[in-house]
């Protein structure tokens, strides 16, 4: 999630539309006499984060340079932003899409990406994702039933709060494969032992054999199939969701998980785009592997 850093180390975790001034009621109150009752807004368009002016009295400054009003600036990281002064501006830390989150009472889970596991992501975990056409969905089985911001669902048997970042849903496309990460796998002849390794840049980096990378060592197979039968990259690997779980003898739900859990392997390592790591098209119940570069070969 993009976030910003003020003067005295404080985080501040941005909203996909986050409105900045002097009033109690924006999502960043700066009480400062400086500053306007509504100063400026940062906002993610779906691509990037930009920050405006709303006409302020003292200027919002980007990097000491004052902006024009109501002209929208893209923000990068490192970047420092500053309401009503040049200077004891915020740096900005990340530029990362805004996640979808939910919140019970005190606490706030928030998402990977375009993927939310509700409470955790225990075997009976609540998966909302978004879809190409219906925007977020909760995954049911093989289901998916449209959600949006603001509603209450119940999972782990407590009610949650869903914000969901309407610009992540609304624009995002079906994506090109992840073409700067490879994934090798070294597996045993009688399938017991799986070695995952996520190369990046040329950088090999080996993740420790769980049990939910099975999932993804079948979605490889299927995607190398499909090269060795020469299918165009748009059709490689797609499997029916449905079908999929029965090769596994796995839950529909239990495959969502495990998935996930695959995503966020991937994340804690750095990987970037780790939530493409597998696509999912919900209103077809169809899924494959995001990545084009793939190697199963034997574990010696």
């Amino acid at each position: 999630m993009a976030s910003l850093r003020a003067a005295d180390g404080t985080v501040h975790v941005l909203k996909e539309r986050h409105l900045v001034g002097r009033s109690r009621s924006l999502q960043l109150t700066l009480p400062r006499p400086e500053v306007s009752a509504e100063h400026a807004v940062l906002a993610w368009d779906g691509e990037v984060w930009s920050v405006r002016d709303l006409g302020s009295r003292n200027g919002t400054h980007l990097n000491g340079e004052r902006l024009a009003p109501g002209v929208s600036q893209p923000l990068g990281l490192g970047d420092v932003v500053a309401f009503g002064a040049a200077e004891g501006g915020f740096t900005v830390t990340s530029v990362d899409a805004p996640a979808p989150t939910a919140v019970c009472g005190d606490e706030v889970v928030s998402g990977l990406g375009t993927w939310l596991s509700l409470p955790d992501t225990g075997d009976d975990a609540v998966m909302i994702t978004a879809d190409d056409h219906l925007g977020w969905v909760v995954l049911d089985g093989d289901e998916a039933r449209p959600v949006h911001s603001g509603l209450s669902i119940e999972a782990g048997g407590r009610s949650w709060r869903l914000d969901l970042p309407e610009a992540l849903a609304a624009t995002r496309e079906h994506r090109a494969v992840v073409d700067d990460v490879a994934l090798h796998f070294r597996v045993s002849a009688d399938e017991e032992h799986v070695e995952p390794t996520v190369v990046v840049g040329g950088v090999a980096r080996p993740l420790r054999p769980r049990a939910h990378h099975y999932p993804l060592l079948t979605l490889a197979r299927l995607r190398l199939e499909d090269v060795e039968a020469g299918l165009p990259e748009p059709e490689q690997g797609w499997v029916d969701a449905e079908r999929f779980r029965t090769m596994l003898r796995m839950s529909a739900n239990h495959v969502h998980v495990a998935l996930y859990r695959c995503r966020k392997d991937l994340a804690e390592l750095g990987v970037r785009h780790a939530r493409d790591l597998v696509e999912i098209r919900a209103t077809a119940r169809t899924l494959r592997l995001g990545l084009r570069h793939v190697v199963v070969a034997p574990l010696s």
